[in-house]
């Protein structure tokens, strides 16, 4: 792809398209579409499945910049076995009027499928993100599938956390899950969001860059790891970095310093009668949390402390807490000799 491109050539190197769609309508399992430098200022949406071993892949280096279109979803993921490599994904799609909310876009990835099959393989690892006023990365009913190794470039929830001003906490820069108040829409069809399986790592906010939530997983969701990243700068203060309303959720070798919220917390969750578990079974282990303005480690309800909970051990903490995290952890819990991204502070 390259601005200057035309969506009647044929797509090879010396004769390359003008839009990202044009290449996502071509592409079938197995093709990259490759995207040069320069703003992209467009709606995506996936058009066909990828398969396993043979994805298809978006991929561009840093200075390709994706801002969207206009749509809440600035590019929809619909199908199983999408890859996203590289490329910065800018919700600052209006330059002239930065002290306006919407001079911002709402949500720049948004995985979901379309039918109650639910997607998996997904990989979306882009160069950085941010400048969102609703979420950065969103994904529902999703299994099997890795998100990280970007940096937060610029803050998300601009309208709550900057220019809009507004009540709320929405500006996650990953949100897994669906909560279950939205669950009456389709494809849900009032099924409890049960994604899992997802490898959340290395995500980088080492500048600080304001946020409610890094990683919030919603009711139903179970089996995430979230692992080697970097925080400061959530500013939801009943909230936390990582906000666990799932299940068998392990969080480890992470750095949470400075926010002005809990580094974790643990347990707060929506009822829902088919998702009993929700907040519980949970594992917190040799992670920095230091110099938050709340609670390191934050088991909000009373019905939910640390006994309901699977490993809370090893952590590097200060100030208040629920609990005792900082206990040393058995031998069977497995150690790293790095925590949060390599070569990364959030400071102390």
């Amino acid at each position: 792809m390259d601005p200057d491109g035309s969506d009647s050539a044929t797509g090879v190197e010396n004769n390359p398209l003008a839009t990202i769609q044009e290449g996502l309508d071509r592409a079938i399992a197995g093709d990259t579409v490759h995207v040069r430098s320069g703003t992209y200022l467009e709606n995506l949406t996936t058009v066909r499945d990828g398969r396993a071993g043979n994805p298809i892949t978006i991929t561009g280096p840093p200075d390709a910049v994706f801002s969207g279109g206009g749509n809440s979803r600035s590019f929809e993921i619909n199908h199983s076995h999408i890859h996203i490599r590289g490329m910065t994904f800018d919700g600052f799609h209006d330059k002239d009027n930065p002290d306006d909310w919407r001079s911002y876009r709402d949500k720049m990835i948004y995985a979901q499928p379309t039918s109650p099959e639910y997607l998996t393989g997904l990989v979306i690892k882009p160069h950085g993100v941010g400048n969102t006023y609703g979420e950065a990365i969103r994904i529902a009913m999703t299994e099997d599938s890795e998100i990280g190794e970007f940096e937060l470039i610029a803050p998300t929830g601009r309208e709550h956390y900057g220019p809009g001003d507004a009540d709320g906490s929405n500006g996650e820069v990953v949100y897994i899950g669906t909560s279950p108040t939205q669950i009456d829409e389709e494809p849900h069809n009032g099924n409890v969001d049960r994604s899992n399986n997802i490898h959340v790592h290395h995500i980088d906010n080492s500048d600080g860059h304001v946020h409610s939530e890094l990683v919030n997983t919603k009711e139903g969701t179970h089996d995430i790891l979230i692992e080697y990243c970097t925080d400061r700068g959530a500013e939801y203060l009943y909230g936390a970095p990582m906000n666990i309303q799932g299940t068998k959720t392990t969080v480890r070798f992470c750095k949470l310093n400075k926010n002005k919220s809990s580094g974790v917390r643990l347990g707060w969750s929506t009822a829902h009668e088919d998702a009993p578990d929700a907040g519980t079974n949970n594992s917190v282990y040799y992670n920095e949390i230091m110099n938050n303005m709340a609670k390191a480690i934050n088991l909000p309800k009373d019905n939910a402390g640390p006994e309901t909970q699977a490993t809370i051990c090893g952590n590097e903490t200060n100030g208040r807490t629920n609990g005792s995290p900082s206990t040393n952890c058995s031998d069977d819990i497995p150690t790293s000799e790095t925590w949060g991204v390599a070569g990364s502070s959030a400071g102390n």
